[in-house]
């Protein structure tokens, strides 16, 4: 290979890193900051006698929705409403754990919220 050939080879890889380098660093900047795994998206919707998990889009980006079903019909069953909506977030909770899923690093929303 002559010289010339050489220094036209060195700069287009020095080019082509550069671009990369920029375009790929502008990717991962712009990727969410706590991804959906893929296999707990592939097992959504999910939906139980107490609550429901579904993948929901939002202005900030995909996030998981879970629904806590507890009811109330009357003002009276209000107490029993919250302590319902607490053991059925636990449930929530506990299904993910035992998928193998970190809660405090999932995008969650929460409803009714908290």
């Amino acid at each position: 290979m002559q010289y010339r050939q050489k220094i036209v080879l060195a700069l287009a890889i020095l080019v082509l890193g550069t671009l990369g380098y920029v375009y790929g660093s502008a990717w991962l900047k712009s990727r969410p900051k706590n991804p959906i795994p893929n296999g707990l998206r592939r097992e959504l919707p999910y939906l139980v006698e107490h609550f429901g998990v579904e993948v929901i889009k939002t202005s900030e980006g995909e996030k998981i929705q879970i629904t806590l079903l507890a009811t109330i019909n009357r003002p009276d069953q209000w107490e029993q409403y919250k302590e319902d909506l607490a053991v059925y977030r636990i449930e929530a909770e506990e299904w993910l754990k035992g998928k193998g899923y970190d809660v405090d690093q999932l995008p969650i929303v929460w409803l009714p919220p908290d």
